[in-house]
């Protein structure tokens, strides 16, 4: 989705409005096109205290340190131009 111009905005933020609707319990989001996904959940009634925003993927993979328990079921989706790899290589204990 980071190549699509000028629809970037709109659609990463109707992606946040789809956490929701799917019943996603927290959303982790990264990057410039992040915010708007973050503020798309929100918008549509995700708490604001459920839904987290990095500038890095560095800073994600620190916070899934603190946050992750066993048995959660993550879910990373992205543009492979945000390398999002390290996060499911980080996931995978690859890091």
């Amino acid at each position: 989705m980071l190549e699509m111009g000028e629809w970037a905005p709109k659609a990463h933020e109707e992606v946040g409005k789809e956490v929701l609707r799917n019943k996603i319990d927290y959303l982790i989001t990264v990057g410039y096109y992040g915010k708007n996904i973050a503020n798309g959940a929100i918008q549509d009634g995700m708490p604001q205290e459920k839904v987290v925003h990095y500038h890095t993927n560095d800073e994600v993979t620190g916070f899934l340190d603190r946050f992750l328990r066993a048995g959660d079921c993550i879910l990373v989706k992205a543009s492979r131009g945000m390398k999002m790899e390290t996060i499911s290589e980080y996931l995978k204990g690859e890091k």
